[in-house]
């Protein structure tokens, strides 16, 4: 496996680090962000509402580029394979 999710209910700082606001966690909060999580990761098909309950940072995954020339090799292995065949 390559890649990894990562949730938190803490703020990320400027540079990074994890900001514990006075505690601010709830049931309420945490049965909100888990909702929202769910139906993030699963996008139901019919489902209109969206996870609309998330923080106002959204971090992009970037790829790794030793995964990547991995994953190009082994693509070309299997290649060169399938033509000896």
């Amino acid at each position: 496996m390559d890649r990894f999710s990562w949730f938190g209910f803490l703020s990320v700082s400027e540079n990074g680090t994890l900001v514990d606001e006075n505690n601010k966690i709830t049931l309420d909060l945490c049965i909100k962000t888990m909702e929202s999580l769910l139906i993030e990761s699963l996008e139901p098909p019919l489902n209109r509402k969206r996870g609309q309950d998330f923080g106002e940072n959204e971090w992009i995954q970037e790829s790794d580029p030793e995964i990547e020339k991995r994953k190009e090799k082994q693509l070309l292995e299997k290649m060169v394979k399938q033509l000896k065949e």
